[in-house]
């Protein structure tokens, strides 16, 4: 928990705190009946524990606190406190008792233990308070079992794709090092039975789609090499990086492409001119829906396509649109970020461009989305993220 939320949640835990103080006083200073005082205490959704500051022994408890753990009244009132807690916790425990007395509060995480032995993951906020004329200790205990689920299920997900990229890593070794040469082998091999000419036409025929096969083979693994490079490559890396700059560096290595299409590129950057990424991503990125803008263009109309930078429920994003040949969602949808993914066979295309984009914005916490319709265009809109604040990127 950062300071900033331990801060606020001490600001309301003090602002409860206060209430019950207020609500105790009236009770000794009134014909208010204790039962009804302890009712009050009993319809909060979180444990409230009074604990005798000298013994450490249990005072009060409300009813969440006694049903959390599974105790009634009586097993409760008069136990020390520690003795709820995972043997393996107490030392932090203790600490935390410490800063206490000191600071006169303290917010801490720790498992408390059921009637059943089971374990219970709660943040205690605690605070030092008069009751009946005596200094005690008041703790608010939250059950966190359902936040810690969550926290835990986001570690095994980190550890699975830790294990996919050192696989990945380990894959693009493999192809770069132990796949390639037996294919350039077999390749040198076909190239000397033909400059040898003792084939006949059949075995020639044989030998050609044989060298077809290798070359398309050895051309797939470097595909494949290339997709791992970028999405793996510069991954971490977090830099302030300027759109436009970005967009030039484009326009100059598709020059002869733009040129040779009659590609109009717009570009917008009102709403943002830099953002925190990786810029061989970025680039990759913005590069691909370009370069899939001016392939999948109509036959009869110029390429247009403009590049927006946009703000949306505080996510950045950049929007790439296009007037080419669209895509026919309901048919092609599920399958449109797959890895080798063509739909249009007649333009040029590997079928690993929006599948490279899709890794590298979803591996950095963005995401993609499309909105196409055939022969009026696409709309791909790629959410970017920083890590951090999206807002602030």
């Amino acid at each position: 928990m950062s300071r900033d939320e331990q801060d606020k949640r001490l600001t309301r835990i003090r602002s409860l705190i206060a209430i019950v103080n207020m609500l105790s006083e009236e009770l000794q200073e009134s014909t208010v009946e204790r039962d009804e005082f302890g009712s009050i205490l009993d319809a909060a959704n979180d444990g409230i524990f009074v604990i005798d500051i000298g013994t450490k022994e249990i005072i009060s408890v409300n009813k969440a606190g006694r049903e959390q753990l599974g105790y009634n009244e009586t097993e409760l009132i008069g136990r020390p406190f520690t003795e709820l807690y995972a043997p393996e916790d107490l030392d932090s425990i203790k600490m935390h008792i410490g800063e206490l007395m000191i600071s006169g509060s303290v917010i801490f995480e720790a498992r408390q233990l059921h009637k059943d032995g089971s374990f219970v993951y709660v943040e205690v906020s605690s605070k030092v308070f008069t009751y009946k004329g005596q200094h005690v200790i008041q703790s608010f205990v939250r059950d966190i079992r359902a936040r810690k689920s969550a926290e835990q299920q986001v570690l095994r997900q980190a550890e699975q794709l830790a294990k996919t990229n050192q696989a990945l890593q380990q894959f693009n070794y493999v192809a770069t090092h132990d796949l390639k040469e037996p294919l350039r082998n077999l390749n040198s091999l076909f190239a000397y039975l033909k400059e040898e000419g003792s084939l006949s036409e059949d075995q020639s025929l044989i030998v050609n789609k044989m060298t077809g096969v290798t070359k398309r083979l050895e051309q797939t693994i470097t595909d494949l090499n290339e997709v791992i490079q970028l999405t793996q490559k510069n991954k971490d890396s977090q830099e302030t990086v300027d759109i436009q700059s970005v967009i030039d560096d484009i326009n100059a290595d598709m020059e002869a492409q733009i040129q040779k299409s009659g590609t109009k590129l717009e570009v917008d950057l009102h709403a943002f001119k830099t953002v925190t990424y990786s810029t061989v991503q970025l680039k990759s990125i913005i590069q691909n829906l370009v370069s899939n803008a001016i392939k999948y263009r109509k036959d009869d109309v110029n390429p247009a396509v403009k590049i927006t930078a946009g703000i949306k429920d505080g996510w950045k994003f950049l929007e790439v649109k296009d007037n080419g040949k669209g895509i026919d969602l309901q048919k092609y949808g599920k399958k449109l970020f797959g890895l080798f993914q063509r739909f249009d066979l007649d333009a040029q295309g590997k079928g690993i461009g929006l599948y490279t984009v899709k890794q590298i914005v979803e591996q950095r916490g963005g995401w993609i989305e499309v909105q196409s319709e055939p022969n009026v265009g696409s709309v791909f809109t790629v959410f970017l993220h920083n890590g951090v604040n999206p807002i602030q990127a």
